[in-house]
């Protein structure tokens, strides 16, 4: 497996040349920054290396819990003390966030926005004291100007790492690490390396630059390799094209295979309607060919009842012939006309009887007509006898009025009499009338209008 650097001035190829007889290793990393792009750590988390990333950015630490999940992470910076909350300056468009006011300044002034955020502190011999279970190979510190708290912040009778990175050593950092009994191994020009005194064995393996004995390869995106900016914009462009050509074709064979399936389910379709019309076609001559046998025997039904009628008819002329040739035949003629002469005059009989009722009847009504037309006269004359004169009016009303029945039938007798209805009289009743009993009036009044009216 080639090493791959991904460190910005090659420190992990350094490192790996010192300590590459170390397996599964541990690192502690102050200011961890991007798990890929410019970190020491990755080719050795890459080799099975485990350690402790310390980065109070946001998006940094969250890019470092996502491509390290067997590392320690922690959204903390490093100082002499621990602290609860301090001012952070993140600078997320370069590598220079941090702690100090004077960087932070010095960012804006190079026109690069800073972001001020609340950030946790602690110290190195906190974070050795819970993570750190032997020994610390390396500790790499890029804090930009505050390397001197980091170092005061450790406990270094206690955790000795056996290799310490400073980027650029500041004046006020060598003393706290000389004496703490490091020695300054090699300085690249971005990087020093402090070797432990109890591993001085290690300080030969960085006296020499990297070179092609260390076998180191680039990641694609490390800032010395050839630039591939144009290169991957070409494959992109390429990419997408062969993507466009892949969507085309792949929408277009959907098209045809949609028609084929369409095609295929109107053939179908075709095929079952074929079949159900055959089918259909099959029912009907069946019911056809069945019809016409039934026609047929039905024909034959009636020409075998024609030839036994033409036969019956044969038999029956035969057998006329027979009684009308006979000698019985011509002695009974003169009974049969006698038998002929006999209904005839029954005949008659009947119908002079049925025109003498009906002539009886006709007599018999108009004679109930004429005796209902002079019994109406009668009665007409009789009434008007009797309205002429009040008092035998009055004396009959009287006589009329005590039995309920006579009233009913004197009014019956009255209106049928009457020829046409009078109009009642508007006037008001003459004194004498009004002496009358209640029936009499109203058998009174009945035969007012049930009579014509007399005029003076």
């Amino acid at each position: 497996m080639p090493f791959i650097s991904y460190a910005p001035n090659f420190e992990d190829v350094l490192l790996w040349r010192a300590l590459r007889h170390v397996e599964a290793g541990f690192y502690l990393d102050v200011g961890a920054a991007d798990p890929l792009h410019g970190s020491v750590t990755q080719a050795f988390y890459q080799r099975g290396w485990r350690g402790v990333n310390l980065e109070p950015a946001p998006a940094l630490h969250a890019r470092l819990r996502a491509a390290r999940p067997a590392d320690v992470n922690l959204a903390l910076g490093a100082a002499a003390a621990a602290s609860a909350a301090a001012t952070f300056y993140d600078a997320p468009d370069s590598e220079r966030s941090g702690f100090l006011a004077e960087q932070a300044r010095a960012c804006r002034a190079d026109g690069q926005p800073v972001q001020l955020r609340e950030a946790g502190l602690t110290t190195l011999a906190e974070v050795c004291a819970e993570h750190a279970e032997g020994a610390i190979h390396f500790l790499n510190i890029a804090v930009n100007g505050d390397e001197a708290a980091v170092l005061a912040g450790m406990d270094w009778r206690r955790w000795r790492p056996w290799i310490v990175l400073l980027r650029g050593t500041p004046a006020d950092a060598a003393p706290a690490l000389t004496a703490a009994g490091y020695t300054l191994a090699y300085r690249d020009g971005q990087k020093d390396y402090y070797v432990a005194a109890e591993q001085a064995a290690l300080a030969a393996a960085l006296t020499l630059a990297p070179h092609d004995a260390d076998q180191f390869q680039l990641y694609e995106g490390h800032h010395y390799a050839h630039p591939l900016t144009e290169w991957r914009r070409r494959t992109a462009a390429a990419e997408q094209a062969a993507a466009d050509a892949n969507a085309w074709v792949a929408a277009h064979e959907r098209g045809w295979r949609e028609r084929a399936e369409q095609a295929e389910g109107r053939f179908s379709r075709l095929r079952d309607d074929s079949a159900r019309s055959e089918a259909a076609l099959n029912v009907r001559l069946a019911g056809t060919l069945a019809r016409a046998e039934q026609a047929e025997a039905r024909a034959a039904l009636a020409e075998a009842r024609a030839a036994h009628a033409a036969d019956h008819g044969v038999r029956v002329d035969a057998e006329l012939r027979g009684i009308y040739g006979s000698l019985a035949w011509r002695w009974s003629k003169p009974l049969r006309g006698a038998v002929k002469l006999a209904k005839y005059l029954r005949g008659r009989r009947q119908h002079l009887s049925w025109r003498l009722r009906h002539a009886v009847a006709g007599l018999r009504r108009r004679l109930r007509a004429a005796l209902t037309g002079a019994v109406r006269g009668a009665a007409r004359g009789a009434l008007g006898f009797v309205t002429a004169r009040p008092a035998l009016a009055y004396f009959l009303r009287r006589q009329i009025g005590r039995f309920p029945r006579l009233v009913g039938l004197a009014r019956t007798l009255a209106m049928r009499a009457s020829a046409r209805p009078v109009a009642p009289e508007t006037a008001a009743p003459r004194a004498e009338l009004q002496q009358l009993p209640a029936a009499a009036r109203q058998v009174y009044d009945q035969l007012k209008r049930v009579l014509p009216p007399r005029h003076p």
